[in-house]
């Protein structure tokens, strides 16, 4: 793409520059490509590693020997590590944004709760709410646990469950869902569910469980790369022989 006398012809600043590329690609994919083969399922990643490494071992052959240009490959090989490795990192961005929707919720249930014992207020970590104790909830709190309100009246925020903005007017006898928050008003509430059974940790562990799971089109990916790539390296090596003899 530059003239010809332009310095990045130069084999050995060629080299210098595909390099500190072709180290880091060697480190990644080497490893996945290694532990896949040792577990009798190879993926994608060793293509990219017999590839990259092909290119690069072919092009040094060629520096030292001083054959010409026609022997070097290191833009093919630095290419490559480049390419697949933005891939994977807009695949680990799309990944971490599930995984801070998770964490989020986690925090919603990181929250106080006052209990009352006797008359008196006794302020307790959410996780320690037993079913059947009587809470104390004031206006700007979020609501510790799933129950039912004993006494008094609010409004309180469930976008975080409905995605509806407008507060919820709640009355006694009306159900509250634990993560919500008190915008206005203050009840007594009795708590029903707790732990792993609110509403909240249930919509967690959906998402965890969701997230876990391999979608169809993934698991037909997984098989196709399992013969694709055996496939794959013997057509090259039928290639080699025949172009070599």
């Amino acid at each position: 793409m530059v003239a010809s006398w332009h310095v990045v012809h130069n084999p050995v600043v060629q080299l210098l520059l595909c390099l500190p590329v072709f180290a880091v690609g060697c480190l990644h994919f080497g490893k996945s490509a290694f532990y896949s083969v040792k577990g009798g399922t190879p993926n994608m990643d060793v293509l990219i590693f017999i590839g990259s490494t092909s290119a690069f071992i072919y092009s040094l052959a060629g520096t030292i020997q001083n054959l010409g240009s026609q022997y070097l490959f290191y833009e093919t090989c630095a290419t490559i590590i480049t390419l697949v490795l933005l891939g994977n990192v807009f695949e680990k961005r799309s990944v971490n944004q599930t995984t801070s929707a998770i964490k989020d919720l986690v925090k919603i249930q990181q929250v106080t709760a006052n209990r009352m014992i006797d008359g008196a207020v006794e302020v307790i970590r959410a996780n320690d709410v037993h079913a059947g104790d009587t809470l104390l909830v004031n206006h700007g709190d979020k609501v510790p646990v799933d129950g039912d309100i004993l006494e008094g009246n609010a409004a309180l925020d469930e976008s975080m469950l409905t995605g509806e903005s407008m507060p919820v007017e709640k009355a006694k006898y009306d159900k509250v869902i634990g993560g919500t928050i008190v915008q206005r008003g203050n009840f007594r509430m009795m708590a029903t569910k707790v732990g792993s059974n609110t509403v909240l940790a249930q919509i967690i562990e959906l998402m965890k469980k969701a997230q876990a799971a391999k979608p169809p089109v993934q698991k037909l990916g997984d098989k196709v790369a399992s013969i694709f790539v055996p496939v794959v390296i013997l057509i090259a090596l039928v290639t080699f022989v025949a172009t070599y003899f």
